[in-house]
């Protein structure tokens, strides 16, 4: 990942104290953007953390892959001190 996107936390969570994960599958295109019809959600430690997750990646940006290319990513988020 050349560029991520801003990883909002969830704020029930973070009031919470809770860290939390999820694992996505997604097609990363020829310009270096996720494309938005293939990212798959394949697990997750709570549904809070699947949105902004999803807005991080699609806000990030790659290395630009001769061709489409298929990445899993496990997306954390953890609670400060």
């Amino acid at each position: 990942m050349l560029s991520a996107g801003r990883q909002l936390y969830p704020a029930a969570m973070r009031m919470a104290g809770k860290d939390g994960w999820i694992k996505v599958e997604f097609i990363v295109q020829t310009d270096g953007r996720v494309d938005p019809c293939t990212i798959r959600v394949l697990e997750y430690s709570d549904e809070a953390f699947i949105d902004p997750g999803v807005d991080m990646l699609l806000n990030s940006a790659f290395s630009r892959p001769e061709y489409p290319t298929y990445m899993q990513q496990t997306i954390n988020w953890r609670v400060s001190g």
